[in-house]
C-alpha cells in the first residue's frame, strides 16, 4: 500500500499569469542593462504592491533566462528592421549625387544660419540631453502599457470633467475672496 502523502502548507503556484509583466521586465532590462529587475518591476507598474513585487521576483528567478532570451531576440529583430529600413532609405538616395546636393544646399542663404544655430552650445547641450541613456529610457517607458493607461485616463472625458469642476471651484473661491 503505497499512498502518496499529502503535502503540507500552501499549494504550489498562484494561478496568476504574469507573463506579460515578466516580458515587459525583460524588455526593459535589455533596453537598460544597468537596471536591476526589482527596479524595472517598480517602474513598470506604478500601482505596485509588495506582494506583487515578491511574486514577480519569485517567478523572475525561476524563468528569467527564457524571458531574457526572448527579449534579446525581439530587440535583435527590431534592430534588423531598423537597419533594413535605413538601408532602403539610403538606397533611395544613392541615385542622387551627394556632392552636388551638398553644394546646392550650401549655396542657399538659409544654410549658413541653420549651421550657426546647430553649432551653438545650447543646441549641442540639448542634443546631448536628448541622446542620453536616461532620456532614451524615458522614451522607452512612454511606450509601456502602464504609461499608455495613465495617458488614456488623463485624456478621458471623466478626467476632463473633473478638471473643469476643479477650475470652476477655483474660480468660485477666487470670486468669494
Amino acid at each position: 500500500m503505497t499512498e502518496e502523502r499529502k503535502r503540507r502548507g500552501r499549494p504550489g503556484g498562484d494561478g496568476i499569469n504574469d507573463d506579460r509583466m515578466l516580458t515587459a521586465i525583460a524588455d526593459l532590462l535589455i533596453a537598460n542593462p544597468r537596471l536591476k529587475a526589482t527596479t524595472a518591476m517598480r517602474r513598470l507598474d506604478p500601482d505596485w504592491r509588495e506582494k506583487d513585487i515578491r511574486r514577480w521576483q519569485d517567478k523572475w528567478q525561476q524563468r528569467k533566462e527564457r524571458f531574457l532570451a526572448e527579449a534579446t531576440e525581439r530587440a535583435e529583430e527590431k534592430r534588423r528592421a531598423i537597419a533594413k529600413r535605413e538601408a532602403a532609405e539610403s538606397t533611395q538616395l544613392s541615385g542622387i549625387d551627394t556632392l552636388q546636393l551638398t553644394a546646392a544646399l550650401r549655396d542657399l542663404p538659409e544654410f549658413g544660419s541653420v549651421m550657426d544655430i546647430l553649432s551653438r552650445p545650447e543646441i549641442r547641450a540639448m542634443q546631448a540631453v536628448y541622446n542620453s541613456p536616461e532620456m532614451r529610457l524615458a522614451r522607452e517607458l512612454q511606450k509601456t502599457q502602464a504609461v499608455r493607461r495613465i495617458l488614456e485616463m488623463q485624456r478621458s472625458p471623466e478626467m476632463k470633467a473633473i478638471q473643469q469642476m476643479a477650475s470652476a471651484v477655483a474660480a468660485l473661491r477666487g470670486s468669494l475672496t
